[in-house]
């Protein structure tokens, strides 16, 4: 596991006109959508499979979420690099097997979809199932953040 920042998380902190992903999307002419909350802002990307998420109070860049084709929220697969060369034909026994086990996790009897966290690197990892002890259970989406 390398404790290398992945380009993405470079961005991490940034006003949204410095975030060099966003503008890239933007100056290519990519679909957007803004969805406003309370407290934080997405600016999503569906066909590129990336939403950013900036806080309303620094105007910042908060996290970054990408999706996989196995998503419910409508986006298409992301196809660009991955932070520590995850792979969306990964399944949660792969993620741990090769990363190790998480700082967190969550792992609830029902129907929420667990997720394992790397902390230390900036990741959280979503999944499909509800079911911790499903060994084939495919990832639906990554999120990046400031690591701890």
């Amino acid at each position: 596991m390398s404790s290398q920042k992945h380009p993405l998380q470079q961005d991490l902190g940034k006003a949204e006109n410095d975030v060099k992903t966003l503008s890239n999307l933007r100056r290519d002419g990519k679909e957007e959508e803004r969805k406003k909350l309370s407290d934080v802002t997405f600016i999503n990307f569906r066909k590129e499979g990336i939403s950013f998420c900036m806080d309303n109070k620094s105007s910042t860049l908060d996290s970054i979420w990408l999706y996989s084709a196995n998503n419910k929220d409508k986006y298409e697969a992301y196809k660009g690099s991955m932070p520590q060369d995850i792979r969306w034909t990964e399944t949660n026994a792969d993620i741990v097997k090769r990363m190790g086990e998480p700082e967190g996790k969550r792992a609830l009897l029902g129907t929420t979809p667990i997720f394992v966290d790397y902390k230390k690197l900036g990741i959280q990892i979503d999944f499909q199932s509800a079911d911790y002890n499903r060994t084939d259970n495919p990832i639906t989406s990554l999120c990046i953040y400031p690591p701890s």
